[in-house]
């Protein structure tokens, strides 16, 4: 379930009116669409601007060749400041065209053009797929809008790897909630595919709510509250992120609460089959500290 509208800023229009389609049942979301990728990236980023989030944009690769497709969304990512995946922003590669959802499934394909799809023409229609419908199906990308009424062929459509990468965006678990108490001072979880992660996106310190500001700062500084995210990978390695709280506090903050941004994993860490441990911990043995956190996560975790 959806919680927070979900803005798809798309190249164009023929984009926008097939992601709309085969995106209706998955509710509050908005597809945008603009004017290639320059007037795409300009809508994405005043949306983020504006604090509109989260922002899904869908851009053609332009090319089958990997490694151009992936310094090309290297480059967008670094645009928009995006390290690794989190729960905000996402861009997703068409690769090379949106038209290829179309013309990867051969019988699909056979579908639309009425006639047998050779191997020689097959190939033909993952390098340019927009240029193959243009001159095999009759009607055009019109007819691939048509064809979209076809229960059995959006189906066909929504099970391509772009389209799951774009339905997990969509179905990422928002503003859940933990407590890390002096009784329940760790959470686990499962990390079970490629790209899963959490995203903290809020600490609250309800302890400290009765105390002023310089008194509540100084007792996070002295007692060096931290709180611990520790992977260990589907390689057996282990990553250690420590936040010190203390190092939060800024002139801005009248009580303890933190609305930072914190991704993990990070980087280029293999989550497959990894465990996650949330905990907070302190070098005071005596502290009674409780630590409220909000949190997104992917809809491949799970608890342990």
């Amino acid at each position: 379930m959806i919680k927070n509208k979900i803005t798809i800023v798309t190249e164009g229009e023929f984009d926008s009116i097939v992601l709309s389609k085969l995106l209706s049942d998955y509710g509050n979301i908005e597809v945008v669409q603009s004017m290639g990728i320059a007037s795409a990236l300009t809508t994405a980023r005043t949306l983020l601007d504006q604090g509109r989030f989260p922002v899904l944009l869908v851009i053609d690769a332009d090319t089958v060749d990997m490694k151009a497709v992936l310094e090309k969304q290297h480059k967008i990512r670094q645009y928009f400041g995006i390290e690794h995946e989190n729960s905000l922003v996402k861009v997703v590669m068409a690769v090379p065209e949106i038209e290829v959802l179309f013309t990867k499934n051969k019988s699909v394909l056979e579908q639309l053009t009425k006639f047998p799809i050779t191997d020689k023409s097959k190939l033909a229609a993952l390098v340019s797929p927009k240029h193959f419908v243009d001159e095999n199906v009759k009607g055009g990308r019109n007819t691939l809008i048509k064809s979209l009424s076809n229960k059995e062929l959006k189906n066909s459509l929504l099970r391509d790897g772009m389209m799951k990468e774009i339905i997990d965006f969509l179905q990422v678990k928002r503003g859940l909630r933990l407590t890390l108490s002096p009784s329940d001072r760790v959470r686990r979880f499962r990390l079970n595919r490629p790209n899963d992660f959490i995203a903290i996106t809020r600490i609250t310190i309800p302890t400290l709510f009765n105390r002023s500001p310089n008194d509540w700062s100084a007792e996070l500084m002295q007692n060096d509250i931290t709180l611990n995210v520790r992977i260990v990978n589907g390689d057996s390695s282990v990553s250690y992120h420590p936040v010190g709280l203390g190092v939060l506090v800024s002139p801005y903050h009248a009580r303890p609460i933190f609305q930072d941004y914190f991704v993990y994993p990070q980087g280029d860490i293999s989550a497959v089959n990894a465990e996650m441990e949330l905990s907070v911990t302190s070098p005071n043995p005596n502290y009674n500290y409780t630590l409220e956190i909000q949190y997104d996560r992917s809809v491949g975790m799970v608890d342990l």
